[in-house]
């Protein structure tokens, strides 16, 4: 019982930790995002983690009561939900995983489209300044 009971209390505490996290981590983002999509990625974010985080803290609490439950029907029923809860915790998990990848991914895709526009606008530049090399006296440059 006591075990159990420390399991409980541990879950909670965690849970806890996790939701002030969260919010600091909120509160930091929302203040450097750069673009509504980013600030709707992060307040998305936001609300699947804290949900997770609080059906945690419920979870804990219900492994602490679960062991007053007796009648075998309604500790049937009883655990059941409490695994419909940690089964909802892990589609949250998944989603928060596939949602950060997705952008992650269309960031970096960003960054290389803009690399490439980079590279190619050096390379326009560069090709100018060799012909303009060219045309002021074959490859040496013009006295000033």
């Amino acid at each position: 019982m006591l075990l159990h009971l420390a399991f409980s209390v541990f879950i909670i505490v965690m849970a806890s930790v996790l939701m002030s996290g969260h919010q600091r981590a909120w509160q930091r983002q929302h203040e450097v995002a750069t673009s509504d999509e980013e600030r709707e990625f992060f307040f998305r974010r936001y609300r699947r983690r804290m949900q997770t985080s609080g059906m945690l803290a419920v979870v804990g609490v219900a492994i602490a009561v679960g062991f007053w439950v007796r009648i075998p029907w309604v500790a049937l029923i009883y655990w059941g939900v409490v695994g419909l809860l940690l089964l909802w915790i892990l589609l949250l998990a998944a989603a928060d995983l596939i949602n950060t990848q997705m952008l992650w991914t269309r960031e970096r895709n960003r960054h290389r489209r803009q690399q490439a526009e980079i590279e190619a606008e050096l390379a326009r530049l560069k090709k100018q300044s060799t012909e303009q090399t060219k045309r002021d006296g074959n490859g040496k440059p013009k006295p000033r």
